[in-house]
């Protein structure tokens, strides 16, 4: 009996290393979490568990469907460890907003980041590629510049909470949630419809 299940439990383990290894089943955070203290073995807390920045556009901003969203997202190296960061997706989004691309700053180029902007950056992208893309271990902590691009699809308040950076370490694959979780007045809004974060009293609760 003992043997039955240590062979079935060897399988399990076995199956569930190979479904990591090809990406299907990832573990949650690992070295590249962005609060390491927050939880038991650098596991992902969930969102609502996380001190987290909030950045918006206001319909100041002049956002319209389709209007490119460009909001920085700064990845955290970890000592000795390089990773293959893979793809971004975003967690906790409204159905009106779509990731459309993600891009993280070249190795050895100047490492500017991006707020929260909308609609032409000119050459600010420059320095900028498609994922997926190499993030060098760092001894020093600082962070490699990428950039979330989303699109509205339709007005009124869209937003999400943050975004999931899908990752490779050696053979194993991980996946963790960066911050900040972003608000937009998208234009025109609908007859009835007001955005929490154009008035500045009601600041939006990330």
């Amino acid at each position: 009996m003992m043997r039955l299940v240590a062979l079935t439990v060897s399988c399990a383990v076995v199956a569930a290393l190979a479904l990591n290894v090809i990406g299907f089943v990832r573990f949650p955070g690992g070295p590249l979490k962005e609060d390491p203290e927050g939880a038991l073995l650098a596991l992902d807390l969930p969102l609502g568990d996380q001190a987290r920045n909030a950045v918006g556009l206001t319909s100041e901003a002049g956002v319209t469907p389709y209007t490119p969203v460009y909001v920085g997202v700064f990845l955290r190296p970890a000592a000795g460890l390089s990773a293959t960061i893979e793809d971004m997706r975003l967690v906790g989004a409204t159905s009106g907003i779509v990731l459309v691309d993600s891009l993280m700053a070249r190795p050895g180029k100047p490492q500017s980041g991006i707020g929260a902007v909308a609609g032409e950056i000119g050459d600010a992208l420059n320095n900028y590629e498609s994922l997926p893309g190499t993030l060098a271990a760092e001894s020093s902590g600082a962070s490699r510049p990428a950039v979330a691009v989303t699109v509205a699809t339709r007005p009124g308040e869209q937003s999400y909470e943050g975004v999931a950076v899908d990752y490779r370490m050696g053979p194993f694959t991980f996946s963790t949630i960066y911050g900040p979780s972003v608000t937009v007045c998208v234009q025109p809004l609908p007859d009835g419809v007001d955005c929490s974060i154009d008035d500045p009293l009601t600041p939006p609760d990330k």
